[in-house]
């Protein structure tokens, strides 16, 4: 089941593969420079640039931020499952981009 994990607890996951500490302790070596370093400081080298921020304000530049506060604004009142919007609200939902 697929679930969030912090790059440590990844490593503790992954600690008693001996397939993974192999192919980590070659990358560190020859990718990284890094001889010995730890499971979790090359995991973290690795999957640096592969995540995704959980605050808006760092995955979106200030033109995306405004987009989605109209887009967030536009769903309150039109989800009445969600919110308690004006009754009979047609507004359109903007297109987030990734502004």
């Amino acid at each position: 089941m697929p679930r969030p994990l912090t790059v440590n607890q990844l490593a503790d996951e992954l600690r008693h593969d001996q397939d993974v500490q192999s192919v980590a302790a070659l990358y560190a070596a020859d990718h990284l420079g890094k001889r010995g370093a730890s499971l979790a400081t090359i995991l973290a080298t690795v999957i640096e640039a592969e995540h995704v921020p959980y605050l808006a304000a760092l995955r979106y530049k200030d033109p995306g931020l405004r987009k989605r506060a109209q887009w967030e604004q536009v769903w309150e009142q039109t989800a009445p499952c969600c919110s308690a919007g004006p009754a009979g609200t047609t507004a359109t939902r903007p297109t987030p981009s990734s502004d």
